[in-house]
């Protein structure tokens, strides 16, 4: 957006825009910067939080699979479950998806579920 209004705006306008744009966006970015390392942080806090509650109910061999791998292994094997939709944005995600095909089914999900709803949301 800065690049097209910048490309785009003439005379007067384009000098303050440019004299706004070079004084704040750079305070603007350290921001955003701070605010995705919060928000980094808080997801990871979370995962970890999620990962400890669940792994009393997964087998020792799927302990060290990511967090994405044992929510959807949990989801698929729901009984009544037929499908487990997700993102599949990157290579990994349809990694991390074919890899629990070939997993057995996991056999305590209600308990996974229990031990998930039970976590405090802060």
């Amino acid at each position: 957006v800065a690049l097209f209004l910048h490309r785009q705006l003439t005379g007067p306008v384009r000098d303050r825009w440019s004299s706004w744009h070079e004084q704040y966006l750079p305070e603007l970015q350290q921001l955003l910067g701070a605010m995705r390392r919060g928000v980094a942080e808080t997801a990871l806090a979370q995962s970890t939080v999620v990962s400890s509650v669940i792994g009393p109910f997964l087998p020792a061999e799927r302990m060290r699979a990511p967090l994405s791998q044992k929510a959807m292994w949990a989801v698929a094997s729901t009984p009544g479950v037929t499908a487990v939709l997700n993102g599949m944005r990157t290579p990994a995600y349809v990694e991390d998806a074919v890899a629990i095909m070939e997993w057995p089914a996991l056999e305590e999900t209600e308990e996974v579920y229990k031990a998930v709803g039970a976590i405090e949301v802060s």
